[in-house]
């Protein structure tokens, strides 16, 4: 992206001027695309400690049924 930016420079100022709005676009769409996938990620590592938890859970309570049958 620095070499397209380091090369518009030596076009003629119409190209330049369309070309620096496209590439403006361009780091605009990329942006948000690393800022979705950042939000993904987050998502997904929230999404597995919530799991974890609920295994944790559903292991305890299995262990408490275990217990009260022993118990008996």
């Amino acid at each position: 992206m620095r070499r397209f930016e380091s090369a518009v420079k030596y076009l003629p100022e119409s190209m330049e001027n369309a070309l620096e709005i496209e590439l403006q676009h361009c780091k605009g769409d990329i942006k948000r695309l690393v800022q979705y996938s950042e939000l993904k990620l987050q998502d997904s590592s929230i999404t597995e400690k919530i799991d974890k938890i609920n295994n944790c859970s559903f292991e305890y309570q299995n262990l408490q049924v275990i217990k009260s049958d022993f118990n008996k």
